[in-house]
Order: structure tokens, then sequence, then C-alpha cells
């Protein structure tokens, strides 16, 4: 990729660049009105003539426009400027997942089991959106690329999935000969790895594995895709998180080793069974937290990077022409609320046919009369005494 410099692109101010990816890179942008004033996006910007890039940046507008979801970024708008073709989201104030883990690693910290299982519970939020999706009918979504990557995190504690570009239909394959960062590779499931026809299951998988990294602040596969293959042909199940961290409980060792199973058919039925599954263990054996956790250990971890960034994007915004006050800030930060929001029930069974059982005589009620007066019975006479017969 060239070196950046802000500047216009399309109806945008590029301010500057926060990832570059296989396909796409992402800048924090304004969109800019009129006025001079506008809005912070990110803007997602694809290589100009590639085939590729095309038919990514058309599968994820399409996936977008599905999802309706607090864990999902909004979708702002589309098009094409000089020849590029570009996406407008929703701008997280954040790292990602993988920063994250990064940072806490190269301090000999990890996250706290309470808020693994938070982060892991947005995501299935997000999932169990995308694998309901229908257009009429049921599409029957496989996401494909569950990655620590692909999770943002926002300083003010709010979690979203993001890059629906590699998003396939159940029953489909990964074409063997597109290659994939050795990053993503670690969170392949098994059917991924050799090509197979692949269930829902699949992502399931993948966010086992970031849960189990989660909780054990250790990479389970770190050498790649191999040893997620031997899994399979072995067919043995991964270490419990407990092994490496024994704060782990049996329940959550479970859900996650389940999670983890080598075959497909063996694992949680769906996402949302995974789901409810994990919030029944935040609910009953672990404490649950919330957003407003995550966002003061985002303010503790990113608080260097939290004032770069500002210095960054006043810098570009004055470059754009936008003078800030001195007091007024560029990263407002506002703790999300807590939704609550809970995994919403299987539908129930349909209701049994009724029994059409004989009526059952009942009396009727009594009806208590006003009680009747009863006279006494009539005293029994005196008796007469007898005289007594003396001798003569």
């Amino acid at each position: 990729m060239t070196d950046f410099q802000p500047g216009p692109f399309g109806p945008f101010f590029l301010l500057h660049r926060v990832a570059v990816g296989s396909t796409a890179e992402v800048f924090a942008a304004l969109d800019q009105r009129p006025d001079g004033t506008g809005d912070m996006v990110a803007v997602k910007r694809f290589p100009r003539g590639s085939p590729l890039a095309v038919e990514t940046w058309t599968q994820e507008q399409r996936i977008h426009g599905l999802l309706r979801h607090g864990s999902v970024p909004r979708l702002l708008g589309v098009g094409e400027a000089d020849g590029h073709p570009w996406l407008a989201q929703e701008w997280v104030q954040g790292k990602s997942l993988r920063q994250l883990q990064r940072k806490l690693t190269k301090s000999r910290h990890k996250l706290s089991m309470e808020l693994g299982v938070h982060i892991t519970l947005e995501v299935c939020k997000a999932l169990d959106c995308l694998h309901r999706a229908s257009e009429g009918r049921p599409l029957e979504l496989v996401h494909c690329d569950i990655s620590p990557g692909n999770v943002l995190l926002g300083y003010d504690g709010s979690v979203k999935l993001t890059d629906f570009g590699d998003v396939m239909r159940v029953g489909t394959a990964l074409d063997p000969n597109v290659e994939r960062p050795p990053g993503q590779l670690r969170y392949v499931s098994p059917e991924q790895a050799l090509h197979e026809p692949l269930s829902q299951r699949s992502d399931l998988f993948s966010l086992g594995v970031v849960l189990h990294e989660l909780l054990t602040g250790q990479l389970l596969f770190p050498d790649g895709v191999e040893p997620i293959i031997e899994l399979r042909v072995r067919n043995t199940p991964v270490d419990a998180p407990s092994l490496s961290n024994p704060a782990v409980p049996k329940e959550l060792d479970r859900a996650v080793v389940t999670a983890l199973e080598p075959s497909h058919l063996k694992r949680h039925g769906s996402i949302r069974a995974f789901w409810m599954a994990l919030d029944e263990i935040a609910e009953d054996v672990i404490a649950r937290t919330g957003p407003e956790v995550l966002a003061k250990v985002m303010e503790i971890v990113f608080n260097r990077e939290m004032d770069l960034e500002e210095q960054l994007l006043r810098a570009a915004l004055s470059h754009a022409g936008i003078d800030l006050e001195p007091d007024e800030r560029v990263l407002r930060v506002e703790p999300v609320a807590t939704l609550g929001e809970r995994p919403p029930p299987e539908p129930p069974p349909p209701p049994r046919p009724p029994t059409h059982a004989p009526p059952v005589y009942s009396p009727p009620p009594q009806q208590h009369a006003p009680p009747t007066y009863n006279p006494p019975p009539p005293a029994p006479p005196p008796r007469r005494r007898r005289p007594s017969r003396r001798p003569g």
C-alpha cells in the first residue's frame, strides 16, 4: 500500500488510515457537508480494477443491508470515487479485539473471565442475526471469518462484529486457491481447513477458538491450520480452558469444549444455543459484567493511544479546514447503556391436540337454608318414690 496523506476522496475527507486488509483499506473520514461540518465515518476503500474487490464490495453492501443489530456497524452509504469502490460505515471509536489481546500479552495480562464471556455473548448476538437473515426465505449464511481482528471494541464499551466480505451460503466450500492471511488460519474450522461444505456451526468453532484464547490468554493454534486438521483426523477434543486457567468453572469448560468439537455434528446445535448456554453461565455461575467495565479497561489499556489519536485527528481536521476549540475533543467517549439483551427462546413445540374426555358430572352446590328452630324435648315427669315397707 502507498503512503497515506490526508485528503479528499469522493464525498469524504480521509483523516487517517486505520487498517489494511487483504481486499481493502479502512480510513477514519469526515462525511463533509456543504456548510463545512461533517460526521466521523469509517470508509472502506477497495482497489480499482480488481474483479475480486468488486465482488467483495457488492456482497458486503448486500449483507449489511440485511443486518439491523446494535452489534453490527451500520451501513451509511456506498459508491465509487476515482475508480475505487467504497463503503461508508458507522465509525467505532476504539480498537480491535486483536489489538487489545496484543497489548495485554505484551504486559503479561489477560482479560477477566467475565469480560471474555461478555465479548463472546455480544458476537453471538451479531452472528445470530446473520445466521437468521432472510430475503423472504432463510438465506442460511456463514460468516467464514470470525477472528479477533474482525471484532471491534469501542472506547465506550460497545462490541461489534465486522467484515462480511467472506460470507458464504451453507453447503458451499472455500476455494482452495484463495490464500488467507496466516493470522486468520488460526481460527478456521476443521471443515474450512479441509475445504468441505460448510454449515453455520463452522462459525461456532471459530468463535469457540476466540473464547478459549480470551479465557487462557494464549493462542489455541499458534502453528496455524495444520493442528486444526490433525484435530479432525484424530478426532480428539481440545484441552479445556481450565487446564491453563483453573478459575474457569466446569460449566464454562463444557460449553467451550463442545463448541470446539472436531465434528460439527457434536457442537452446539446453533449459535443461539451457544449464546443461551453462555448467558446461563453468566447469570448463574460467574458474575455478569457489561459495557461499562469494558469501557474502563479500554481507557486504562489505550490511554496513551487515545491521546495520540486525538492529536492526529485534530491535525487532520485542521488540514481539512476545520479548527476545533481548545477544550473540544474529537473522541467523545460516552459509555453505552447496558441493554441486557437476553437470547430469545427457541420456538415452542406445537400444542398437543385436545383429548375429548366425557364430561364429568358435578352436582350443583348445596343451597344453605337458614336454620330452623327445633324446640327442646319435654322434660320427663318426676319419678314417684315407692313407700318403704317395715317389718311388723
